[in-house]
């Protein structure tokens, strides 16, 4: 059997606002991992992030939240233990539970990763996978200029 080495990436020269866009795609790929759809369609819609969609969404909102437990409800449906859980309540798998999906919580241990760089701040990042933790920096342009032109002059 041969063993692959593991392919890693690098994804450069991202502006603050693109990385803001990852970070809460993978929170909102993670909170539909984790059954939340609620909060995935709250957070799309409300807090002024859409202006065409924001009013109607509030207006709305607790239709809106019924049928997001019904579409969770649906999916839990044929487990055992999920479809005695309270069909209008505010439940969730969890991300570190058992019935999560592993991209879910890949996409979460992503999310912190991005985060902690971010905001500065570390909010205990839990290892739920085998994944290696990503390297998430600010770049810093004059130091890559610098670095491009040692590597140039270490050519010749």
């Amino acid at each position: 059997m041969e063993n692959k080495e593991e392919k890693l990436y690098q994804i450069k020269d991202l502006s603050e606002k693109q990385i803001k866009v990852m970070k809460d795609a993978l929170e909102m790929y993670t909170r539909l991992g984790i059954l939340q759809f609620d909060h995935l369609v709250d957070h799309m819609f409300n807090w002024g992030k859409s202006e065409f969609f924001s009013d109607a969404f509030l207006e709305h909102r607790d239709e809106i939240q019924k049928h997001c437990f019904a579409i969770r409800n649906l999916l839990a449906s044929k487990d055992d233990e999920m479809k005695l859980y309270n069909e209008n309540g505010h439940w969730s798998l969890g991300i570190g539970g058992p019935k999560t999906p592993v991209v879910s919580q890949i996409a979460y241990e992503l999310e912190k990763d991005i985060e902690t760089v971010l905001y500065e701040r570390v909010r205990g990042r839990l290892d739920l996978s085998d994944e290696t933790p990503i390297k998430v920096s600010e770049q810093n342009l004059r130091e890559e200029k610098l670095k491009q032109i040692v590597e140039k002059l270490k050519d010749k």
